[in-house]
């Protein structure tokens, strides 16, 4: 199977391949996601974490929608499903047992990074201009969160429009 992007564990010299299959635990990734950003970023946090997620998808370039999906499990984001095709609209949900565990209702937390992510990616992948939302959905004891990503041609593109 090709790798999605290059990462030093697959330099079979490079000191972090004794790390590899090591996790980071998740009390020490909830700290910073949900304790130390918004304490450095403020109430700028969602702003800062949607154009950064969107900045990474520039970065790794996923080449098409499955690899997108693998990417967020890979990150570690959760399972991502798309839940509506439409030309100019595309729903997905994401999932992850983590969630309930983050106790995102309480701690406030924010999936602006992965909605930027997704929101650049699929800009990149259907070559228009897109801006992407999200909302936190729970049903009892399931928490998800569903992304609605808006997409229209590139402004320079459209019929009519001089780019002079």
């Amino acid at each position: 199977m090709n790798k999605l992007f290059a990462h030093p564990y697959d330099e079979p010299d490079h000191e972090l391949v004794k790390m590899k299959g090591q996790a980071i635990p998740l009390i020490s990734y909830h700290l910073i996601r949900d304790q130390l950003l918004p304490m450095i970023t403020g109430e700028y946090q969602s702003v800062i974490l949607y154009w950064a997620g969107k900045d990474l998808a520039q970065q790794f370039k996923p080449p098409n929608l499955n690899s997108l999906t693998h990417l967020f499990l890979e990150f570690g984001w959760g399972e991502l499903s798309l839940e509506q095709n439409q030309p100019r609209l595309k729903t997905f949900r994401l999932t992850s047992p983590f969630f309930n565990q983050r106790q995102i209702e309480k701690n406030q937390s924010t999936f602006s990074l992965e909605c930027g992510f997704l929101t650049e990616a699929l800009a990149q992948l259907e070559n228009k201009d897109a801006e992407g939302e999200y909302e936190l959905v729970q049903k009892k004891q399931d928490v998800t969160v569903q992304f609605q990503v808006y997409l229209e041609e590139k402004q320079a593109e459209k019929k009519g429009t001089s780019s002079a």
